[in-house]
């Protein structure tokens, strides 16, 4: 029995000794501070360092496949050569100043500098919506070339002529059908762009007009210094003035509202004694970041739930409206078609202190079948 005894106390001493260094091992797990990947081209470019002016003038862009960050060079150039040098001897990977970022990184030849790209995108932002049938207008870095959507019609092929004849014309970009700049996607009916208020808002917010009533999505607590406290949502449904209801209760009334071809927001202040918590289960805070193109964002609405996952495929995209006449410019464009009612909600890319703050990227603005349009936070009013 007393051996028993003895061999007992020395089990307990061991596991006692195992738990401890298992919980010294999830204290410091847990102490040490963990980063989330900086995928935000501000955040990508500033880490690789600063740029020459020759580099500059060749830089062609920068997108994330899944982990790693591509960084483009004009071919055949001085920049290249020694961005590839320089890449490996960093150990191919970006590190930033305070060493939070550690991203694999390659570096790619392309054929267009993203002056040069950028050039043909401003061109055919101004001019390319005077060809019937052209819808959108988006510069891929990942593509290399300037993505335009045309309307299944029977002039598809002439409207890419058009559109090849005018870039020749318009801009000192050279061989652009050789090596084409442009990438035509064609759009069915279905898959139109348009606004996504509808009959299902998040959290039931709506607004009652004289034909009925409309419904849309909170996208972020904010603070006026003119009205007090509030929140954003879409700028396309409500009016100045309108009461805004949570089911059948008003919590507050439209102040301010926006949609002019890069802002489309409104500012709700709330009334009485109602709060966020009403109509969100976290605190969202609004951030002006660019996502690289290729990252991945979260959208939610009320229909569109639990946070729905899309990528980024462009963070340059216009499109022109045929609801409105507006020609939309500087929207990010993600591969996930959110559904009527989803108006207002927010898009937004990782949360912060445990998870409880999301950082909101911008307003979810219009859809398609496949795609969500979202205004940058940047181009939302600070009210």
């Amino acid at each position: 029995m007393k051996q028993f005894r003895k061999v007992f106390a020395a089990l307990l001493m061991i596991l006692s000794i195992v738990l401890a260094c298992i919980g010294v091992q999830a204290f410091a797990d847990e102490s040490e501070e963990k980063y989330e990947p900086f995928f935000a081209e501000e955040d990508i470019l500033d880490a690789w360092g600063s740029f020459t002016q020759e580099e500059q003038a060749d830089y062609a862009g920068v997108y994330v496949a899944e982990d790693t960050v591509v960084l483009r060079f004009k071919e055949g150039s001085d920049s290249l050569e020694n961005a590839t040098s320089r890449n490996s001897k960093n150990a191919k990977m970006l590190v930033d100043k305070e060493k939070k970022l550690q991203q694999s990184l390659v570096i790619e030849p392309a054929t267009y500098t993203y002056n040069e790209l950028k050039a043909v995108y401003d061109l055919l932002v101004e001019k390319a919506y005077s060809i019937d049938g052209v819808r959108s207008v988006s510069l891929s870095n990942k593509g290399n070339c300037i993505n335009v959507g045309i309307a299944a019609n029977d002039r598809t092929s002439e409207i890419q002529k058009e559109l090849f004849t005018m870039v020749k014309d318009g801009t000192e970009v050279k061989n652009v059908e050789e090596k084409p700049v442009l990438s035509f996607d064609i759009i069915s009916k279905d898959d139109e762009i348009s606004y996504v208020t509808s009959i299902n808002g998040n959290s039931m917010l709506n607004t009652t007009y004289s034909y009925g009533t409309m419904y849309y999505s909170a996208a972020v607590k904010q603070y006026s210094s003119t009205y007090g406290d509030g929140f954003i949502t879409t700028g396309h449904g409500p009016a100045v003035g309108d009461a805004v209801k949570y089911g059948s209760t008003t919590i507050g009334y439209v102040k301010e509202v926006h949609h002019d071809g890069t802002d489309d927001s409104a500012f709700v202040k709330f009334s009485g004694s109602h709060n966020w918590n009403s109509i969100t289960t976290r605190y969202e805070e609004k951030v002006s970041v660019t996502p690289a193109e290729g990252v991945t964002i979260k959208l939610r609405g009320y229909v569109t739930k639990p946070y729905a996952s899309a990528e980024v495929l462009s963070n340059t995209f216009s499109y022109f409206n045929q609801q409105d006449g507006i020609s939309w410019t500087g929207l990010i464009e993600a591969d996930y078609g959110v559904s009527p009612g989803d108006s207002g909600g927010a898009a937004y890319w990782g949360t912060i202190d445990g998870g409880r703050t999301t950082r909101v990227i911008g307003v979810i603005s219009a859809a398609s079948a496949t795609k969500t349009y979202v205004v940058k936070s940047s181009n939302v009013r600070n009210y």
